[in-house]
């Protein structure tokens, strides 16, 4: 997997990864990145501004969905994840994945 971006208004290759799972859907805060799996798990990562370098942010599971991810959404001014699950609920997290709300 590749991160693109903008540098002096070229596109660049920032971080390039395997994925050892098949990538169903990323989201982007500022600096967080979000990724959903078809093994219906998920995983947050985090761009370290020193080592610029994407880190794993290792979180306790059992508030995840208990089916497959079906959507995920950010809200960028508040740095909120949203994600909807097939088990019928939608859940809003932080960007360091702590469950705040869940509907």
């Amino acid at each position: 997997m590749n991160i693109w971006g903008f540098a002096k208004n070229h596109i660049v290759v920032y971080k390039t990864f395997k994925t050892y799972r098949p990538i169903q859907e990323i989201c982007f805060t500022t600096d967080h990145m979000l990724m959903s799996f078809e093994s219906r798990d998920s995983e947050l990562l985090f761009m370290n501004p020193d080592s610029k370098e994407l880190e794993m942010i290792h979180i306790e599971k059992s508030n995840e969905h208990s089916g497959k991810v079906n959507c995920m959404d950010t809200n960028l001014e508040a740095n909120l994840f949203i994600t909807g699950g097939k088990d019928g609920y939608v859940k809003v997290w932080t960007q360091e994945k702590q469950l705040i709300r869940e509907i």
